[in-house]
């Protein structure tokens, strides 16, 4: 029993996808059409029609729009079941029973073949189908015999075998083009998750391997305490913390880019070219000294300027294209490679250019075509035929784009130049642009002794049900100079809190964090009680303590943080100098 439960279970999934195009389709094509078509048919072609049928149809077939507007949970468990009766009301029942209430006439013979076809489109699943297509079907003929109709009074005046036969294999057609359809899907979207898997495995080699031999050098010192220098071993822990974040922001990209989810305007900033390059240039991770004297960045006055980009994916963009140049170090003695700007005109189309060009050995005519695909490489025994794929997906998806031009040495020195296409911003966009680069500065100047001297003293409850978060939560926030309470869940941070609300109903906490999902009470219920409390204290909004939730899921932080009580929010994983500027801009604000 529980093997077919769990059949039929599956079979209603693979049946019921509702998606935005689909719900489109049917307010739009459904909606629209079973009311234009009630006057056209009755008064054009002069059939019988039921306006209250055609009514019932198109304001069901609307009424889906409103989907968005149920609570999740409502809309999860009952949605899917209106969704199939719009379906079911829409093409088997409207078609046959007009069908039948106008003795088959060869409009709705041709009609009820178009619905077969469309509900096998609709309804992806055959089991589902034909369950669907059953209950229209039947409550069509039902309808007709309490609308006054019988049976005895059809006379269909054509061949019913070889019309059965027709619909039975609409039907079986239809549902053929569904499976192979989805298995088209499927394979397309095999493909994205390899390549965005294998894109994942790619970028995360250069900061594993870092933090491999930064703990070997730590290794070294252990094993040699007589050569302990202070110095090295804080060098070592800051590449570790650096080369974390990198490896943090690679996770970010790439579980983005599995969501397909486009870019958020909020993540874009703003970078001169001059002042970005030079910086991203000398983080690279060069195998040798060499490897970095090999490299320089060049940039003239005339042509810099200002460009809009997403930080951490324009950085992965060149890092990939210096990789790609400095494969060859060992066979070119003389490679050079150089990162500079240009200003250019594509197609038509002017654009700022951040360029990276060697002069290592080229790229064939036969390579070009395939360049930035999937996968693709050439002559590189260790290439994923990965990083120039990435280049091409990241550019596009920052609003610009690639381009390659190269000349092939056939041995001796040919060149390359990969160039980042930047559309122009304008005047005033340059103008506030230059503000917003000036505020990124001067954040930068809130350093450790500045967030020290704001924080100490602070009083900071901190609730999360796991042992290993609070301590390492705990340890961070008193190296600030701030005073710690420890909670492992909702209910026992909301009796601490109770418990320090002064007379006038303030409490002595300056800030609360609390992770998100959390026993016996989550962070937002907890958010939630704690405003209602305030409120109930008659507290001014300005009163209200900060509430910063710590969560490992960015994208769901960020949308329920803007509809809950919570201040601000965290992502687990991030920089944690990072978190102790949120709180000082909480706090102090």
């Amino acid at each position: 029993m529980s093997n077919l439960k769990r059949f039929f279970i599956n079979a209603w999934h693979e049946g019921t996808l509702i998606g935005k195009p689909t719900v489109l389709t049917a307010v739009f094509t459904g909606g629209i059409a079973h009311f234009v078509f009630y006057f056209v048919y009755k008064y054009g072609f002069g059939l019988n029609e039921n306006i209250y049928v055609r009514l019932a149809a198109s304001l069901i077939c609307v009424s889906v729009a409103g989907n968005h507007l149920l609570s999740p949970k409502i809309r999860q468990k009952f949605f899917p079941f209106y969704w199939h009766l719009m379906v079911i009301n829409s093409l088997p029942f409207v078609f046959t029973y007009n069908l039948l209430q106008n003795n088959f006439d060869e409009v709705w013979l041709y009609w009820e073949i178009f619905g077969v076809l469309l509900l096998a489109l609709c309804v992806p699943n055959w089991l589902i189908y034909i369950i669907d297509l059953f209950i229209g079907v039947s409550a069509a003929a039902l309808a007709f015999l309490i609308s006054g109709g019988n049976f005895s009074d059809l006379h269909p005046q054509f061949n019913v075998l070889a019309y059965l036969i027709c619909i039975v294999f609409s039907g079986f057609v239809g549902m053929c083009f569904t499976y192979s359809g989805r298995a088209v899907a499927m394979e397309k979207l095999y493909s994205e998750m390899l390549s965005l898997t294998a894109s994942l495995v790619h970028e995360m080699r250069n900061p594993l391997n870092a933090i491999n031999l930064t703990v070997s050098d730590v290794r070294w010192v252990s094993k040699n305490p007589k050569s302990f220098d202070p110095s090295r071993i804080e060098n070592s822990m800051q590449l570790i913390s650096d080369t974390i974040k990198q490896a943090n922001a690679i996770i970010n990209i790439a579980l983005s880019d599995l969501q397909k989810k486009p870019i958020n305007f909020a993540e874009f900033s703003y970078f001169k070219a001059s002042e970005i390059l030079p910086m991203i240039v000398d983080q690279y991770g060069y195998s040798e000294k060499l490897e970095k004297e090999r490299v320089r960045v060049s940039i003239n006055s005339d042509n810099d300027f200002i460009f809009r980009a997403v930080l951490e994916r324009f950085t992965f963009i060149i890092y990939n294209l210096l990789k790609n140049s400095l494969y060859y170090d060992a066979q070119f003695s003389n490679l050079m490679v150089t990162v500079g700007t240009e200003k250019r005109t594509v197609k038509g189309q002017d654009y700022n250019v951040i360029y990276v060009q060697d002069n290592g050995p080229g790229i064939s005519a036969q390579n070009f075509e395939n360049l930035f695909n999937d996968f693709y490489t050439f002559g590189k025994k260790s290439g994923t035929g990965l990083g120039l794929a990435f280049c091409r997906r990241n550019m596009r998806a920052l609003g610009g784009d690639i381009i390659c031009e190269s000349e092939f040495g056939d041995g001796k020195n040919g060149w390359t130049k990969f160039s980042l296409l930047f559309q122009k911003i304008s005047e005033r966009e340059v103008s506030q642009s230059q503000k917003i680069v000036q505020e990124n500065q001067l954040s930068l100047l809130l350093n450790r002794e500045n967030l020290t001297e704001l924080l100490s003293g602070k009083e900071v409850l901190v609730a999360d049900d796991r042992e290993l978060n609070l301590v390492v939560m705990e340890t961070s926030l008193r190296s600030f100079g701030m005073n710690v309470t420890k909670v492992r869940n909702g209910q026992e941070l909301m009796n601490i809190y109770k418990n320090s609300l002064s007379e006038n109903g303030k409490s002595k906490f300056d800030l609360i964090l609390t992770d998100i999902s959390m026993p016996f009470k989550n962070g937002y219920e907890v958010a939630q009680e704690i405003r209602n409390i305030e409120k109930g204290n008659k507290l001014d909004p300005s009163e209200f303590i900060v509430i910063i939730a710590i969560s490992g899921d960015d994208d769901r932080s960020i949308g329920d943080v803007s509809k809950s009580s919570i201040t601000d929010y965290f992502i687990k994983g991030d920089d944690p100098d990072y978190l102790m500027q949120i709180i000082a801009k909480n706090l102090v604000a």
